[in-house]
């Protein structure tokens, strides 16, 4: 007698397993590279560092970006895949390997990364001082890597407890949030401190971030409905 089919579970997939101890090591050797004390050191970068008066005191310690944004990349494309897997169950019951099916969501995550980086260096080339670009730039990437870092435990947390829905986008909306939120602040408190400023650093803040969003939820779209239309 044959029994049912067990249901799939990202907790039970090995690439799912394997691609979060990849960010788990990507994390890992950032940590190694930044050296200690950590805490004195992340609180030197750009993205924490207030100071109008001392701009040059925000260099990131060197090398540990590349590794923190491969992790974001790595992480939305699990998010990614969770999600579709969430709203399109259809999208289990593919004859494609898990492997390929990741691969095409970090794939997605790659992209949205790179047109977030595109918009942000268009937009400050158009309006800002070049002087101030590398300070500006430096600090977007680095709230993309703390986004990173916040999306690593949520993961978990979504992967291995099957929370209900309801606490799935609240808490993705608050890890979504606050390195937005804190760059806006910081960006409003380093370059304009009067309303007219703060107003467009809103305006363009809220459309260089709402705008890569879209796209990639729309790109998640039409992924799905390709994965579900050809195989």
């Amino acid at each position: 007698m044959i029994g049912d089919p067990i249901t799939y579970q990202l907790k039970t997939d090995d690439t799912v397993t394997f691609v979060l101890m990849g960010c788990v090591f990507l994390i890992t050797m950032a940590l190694m590279m930044m050296g200690k004390p950590w805490g004195r050191k992340i609180g030197q970068l750009p993205f924490f560092n207030f100071r109008q008066n001392d701009l040059m005191v925000t260099e990131t310690p060197g090398g540990i970006q590349p590794f923190l944004i491969a992790q974001m990349a790595l992480a939305v494309g699990i998010l990614l895949f969770s999600i579709s897997l969430r709203m399109i169950p259809e999208v289990v019951e593919l004859p494609l390997p898990s492997v390929m099916m990741l691969a095409a969501y970090v794939a997605l995550a790659t992209v949205f990364l790179a047109i977030r980086w595109l918009s942000y260096k268009f937009v400050l080339w158009m309006f800002v001082p070049s002087g101030q670009i590398p300070l500006i730039m430096e600090s977007w990437i680095n709230s993309v890597c703390f986004e990173g870092v916040l999306l690593l435990p949520f993961l978990l947390i979504v992967i291995y407890y099957n929370i209900p829905f309801t606490l799935f986008v609240f808490l993705l909306f608050i890890i979504t949030f606050f390195p937005r939120f804190w760059l806006f602040y910081w960006l409003k408190k380093l370059f304009c401190p009067n309303l007219y400023g703060s107003m467009l650093i809103f305006l363009y803040f809220c459309a260089l971030e709402m705008v890569p969003l879209a796209l990639v939820v729309i790109g998640t779209q039409k992924l799905n409905r390709y994965l579900l239309f050809y195989y």
